[in-house]
């Protein structure tokens, strides 16, 4: 976070919030669309999508799967070194 200064989700220099365990649980199922949810609850605004080989799901489902969300928008694709990376912006949590 230091090139960007936003707060981040899963903690900042080594430490990780109490929330964290919630947040491993829930992204359990990404790219659901609980858990795009729960990320909107915990008031995210971006996902980033690195590549991983062997990931599951797959950069391709995941990246299908948000890419056809109403609550999420592409921003940007690029490559990390030798991986692709995925930007998304996730639209405020609808308030009822």
């Amino acid at each position: 976070s230091t090139l960007h200064w936003r707060p981040l989700l899963n903690g900042y220099s080594g430490k990780d919030p109490n929330s964290y365990m919630d947040l491993l649980v829930e992204m359990r199922s990404f790219p659901d669309g609980n858990s795009i949810a729960y990320l909107q609850r915990a008031g995210a605004t971006v996902l980033v999508i690195h590549e991983m080989p062997g990931s599951r799901p797959s950069k391709e489902y995941a990246f299908d799967r948000l890419a056809r969300d109403p609550s999420v928008t592409v921003m940007a694709q690029d490559r990390d070194a030798d991986r692709r990376i995925a930007f998304f912006r996730l639209a405020p949590a609808r308030t009822r």
